[in-house]
């Protein structure tokens, strides 16, 4: 009995332990991406430590993770443009979309850990979505070179400007050369086109399960996919007037969101082996207590 408790403690200080520490990289990660945007918004870094803590925590941790992803981007300044027409709808969309991420990542992972699966099939399609990723970039940039599209932009904080009404981030904008997005967009695709025929001509075997890859998936695609939902429910008026005569939908899509989502989902699978060695090594710890 003794030994049970005691293993029960130290498993409940390592997740605490663990929580802590991502919970840390969630605040920090995201106040640095703040400070560098693609056009209005800056990429979400954080989803990482979200699907780290969500796999291996549960759906509790990925829903307080996803949350204090939420007021980080509050705080952070990067919901301005939306706080100034809606407040509270804003809050609620900024904390709504990183919890419903967390506990999405958390629930797909739970779902297919216990699957009996090399994860070749998953890896594909991550492969392939790379690749769609990576190709809309190219076309992105190639519209952008032939003038059918504004050119693509970040924005940085300068201490030197004063944040005013019209500028309350104190930020400048610097412009980005459609060969830039060009090349961007071809490495994405080349990575995603590689993997899919490695896999499909080399068929190496992977001992890996499709839960990883899934969690990391589903993370940005529910993250945008409610900031989507929410423009559309009470801020559409007010991307009508963003889009300038164009397209609403098609603003939304490919002048907000549509380059920081690839990238964000773009960094989550490349980098998705990091989580499959971090929760193999968290595993291993559970079962030797």
């Amino acid at each position: 009995m003794e030994r049970v408790n005691r293993s029960k403690n130290s498993q409940y200080i390592r997740t605490v332990v663990g929580l802590a520490l991502l919970t840390a990289i969630v605040f920090v990660v995201q106040f640095i991406a703040a400070t560098i945007k693609l056009g209005t918004f800056s990429i979400t870094f954080a989803l990482m430590p979200i699907v780290i803590g969500a796999a291996l925590y549960g759906v509790a941790a990925g829903a307080w993770l996803g949350l204090v992803f939420g007021i980080v981007v509050l705080l952070s300044g990067d919901a301005a443009p939306f706080l100034a027409v809606n407040a509270p709808a804003t809050i609620l969309v900024v904390l709504l979309k990183g919890m419903l991420a967390g506990v999405a990542a958390s629930c797909i992972y739970k779902l297919f850990a216990e699957k009996e699966s090399t994860g070749k099939i998953t890896i594909i399609v991550s492969g392939s979505l790379l690749a769609l990723g990576g190709g809309f970039l190219v076309a992105r940039g190639v519209l952008q070179s032939t003038g059918k599209y504004e050119p693509m932009a970040f924005s940085l904080r300068d201490p030197n400007i004063s944040p005013d009404s019209s500028n309350p981030g104190n930020l400048h904008s610097v412009l980005i050369p459609a060969g830039v997005i060009i090349a961007l967009g071809a490495l994405i695709f080349a990575a995603g086109l590689f993997l899919v025929l490695y896999l499909l001509i080399k068929k190496p075997g992977l001992g890996v399960s499709p839960a990883v890859f899934l969690s990391a998936a589903v993370c940005p695609i529910v993250n945008t996919g409610i900031f989507l939902i929410g423009c559309r429910l009470f801020f559409f008026d007010t991307i009508k007037e963003w889009a300038g005569g164009s397209n609403a939908f098609s603003f939304m899509i490919v002048g907000m969101v549509g380059l920081n989502f690839i990238l964000e989902f773009a960094i989550n699978m490349i980098l998705v082996p990091a989580i499959v060695v971090i929760v193999r090594y968290v595993q291993k710890g559970k079962n030797k207590a």
